[in-house]
């Protein structure tokens, strides 16, 4: 009889023993049953060592058998963060890792205190191939306790962004990409548009016209010497010889009671030999209006002259009410 009630009391002792440990460890949720007593503890411990870091953060691991029917992995995971709490409210600073076995399915949801401790492109490292792999043999126990220890390791600080994985470069996500490539280069590309667009809609102008005005000079020089035939459109425009400034005028004329049914080349007339090509480019309203392509071309000149102008706690376990929203990664096997 002794020795039933000293068999017994050992039973007794052992119970209260464990169970306080068991009691306190809400940091697992084992739904899929396919977590070992020491992975629990594990994580158990894991967070018993954050209770002394200074964003206090805490790591939840949930197993489902299957994800609620019609609902993702990232909206149950999301939900799920918000439910518990997980992190200290005042840091933010939680950590869930879910996986559902029957869905091959994994995440890690992270709370917006830990977002640069644990970035997106992290999150998905620290699901690893190996992981994955015990996966596949359904070997989840030993799967789960790897991403957990991986977790715990960048909790701890003793792997950064850069050390986790020797050898592999981490790659940014798409959103800290825009922000810091992406995003600077297209405000770059926008305001090299801005200072360049004028001139160079300006400088398109010019050579068109100049050749459109050159080949009307060929035309009504066909039948003076063949020479101007194969003149450049520069030495065109410029030669002084009688018979190109006869053809000059003539075309002047001809299209000088035309007004805005004249061609474009029309209104360079006036300024071929007189307003040189830095200065289309250059000059503003004031010192356009002495030309006539002023005239037929003011929008042009008129945004020139804008841009110009304006570029003068202690006791026990509990969560502590932290919120999700900090990002996350979400993987198959």
């Amino acid at each position: 009889m002794k020795r039933v009630l000293y068999f017994l009391s050992l039973i007794l002792l052992g119970i209260l023993w464990v169970v306080p440990v068991q009691a306190e460890n809400i940091y697992v949720e084992d739904h899929a049953n396919v977590l070992s007593s020491e992975t629990k503890e594990e994580i158990y411990q894991y967070n018993q060592d954050y209770k002394d870091l200074e964003l206090r953060p805490q790591l939840a691991v949930v197993t489902l058998t299957e994800l609620p029917d019609g609902q993702s992995i990232e909206a149950y995971a999301n939900e799920k963060f918000n439910q518990l709490g997980i992190g200290s409210a005042d840091h933010d600073s939680g950590v869930l890792y879910l996986i559902a076995v029957n869905d091959r399915k994994q995440r890690i949801e992270v709370g917006y205190g830990l977002e640069e401790t644990i970035p997106d492109a992290l999150a998905m490292n620290l699901m690893t191939e190996e992981a994955k792999d015990y996966f596949r043999e359904e070997n989840y126990d030993t799967g789960v306790s790897l991403v957990a220890a991986n977790i715990n390791e960048v909790l701890q600080g003793n792997k950064t962004v850069e050390e986790f994985s020797p050898g592999i470069v981490v790659e940014e996500s798409i959103w800290d990409i825009i922000k810091e490539w992406i995003g600077p280069v297209l405000f770059g590309l926008f305001f090299l548009y801005g200072v360049i667009s004028t001139p160079l809609e300006k400088l398109l102008i010019y050579r068109k016209s100049k050749k459109a005005f050159a080949v009307e000079l060929k035309n009504r020089l066909k039948n003076a010497d063949p020479k101007y035939q194969n003149y450049s459109t520069r030495r065109i425009i410029r030669c002084k010889e009688a018979p190109v400034d006869e053809a000059k005028e003539a075309i002047q004329k001809r299209y000088g009671k035309l007004k805005r049914k004249r061609p474009l080349y029309y209104d360079f007339t006036y300024a071929f030999g007189t307003l040189t090509l830095w200065g289309m480019l250059m000059n503003k309203r004031k010192e356009m209006q002495k030309y006539s392509v002023y005239y037929h071309h003011r929008d042009t000149w008129s945004k020139n002259n804008t841009s110009s102008s304006s570029s003068s706690s202690s006791g026990g376990d509990s969560w502590g009410g932290g919120s999700s929203g900090g990002g996350g990664a979400s993987s198959d096997w």
